[in-house]
């Protein structure tokens, strides 16, 4: 599946438009645009990626933190 990823490589935006990442799954596709091991709760100064994510008409938000 293709995922459109909101990126924060230090904690701050990267004002890039969302960067589209083929994964099996949020997660790995937070994974693989970071380069890092990552997890889904955590401080605000330590996020790394946001999306949303429609299926079957209902849609779930993601956001994942470095560990």
């Amino acid at each position: 599946m293709l995922y459109s990823v909101k990126y924060f490589p230090d904690g701050t935006w990267d004002g890039e438009p969302n960067h589209k990442v083929d994964a099996n799954s949020p997660k790995e596709a937070a994974e693989r645009l970071s380069g890092a091991a990552l997890r889904e709760q955590g401080s605000n100064d330590k996020i790394r990626a946001e999306m949303l994510v429609s299926i079957s008409g209902r849609i779930t938000k993601y956001t994942f933190f470095v560990k």
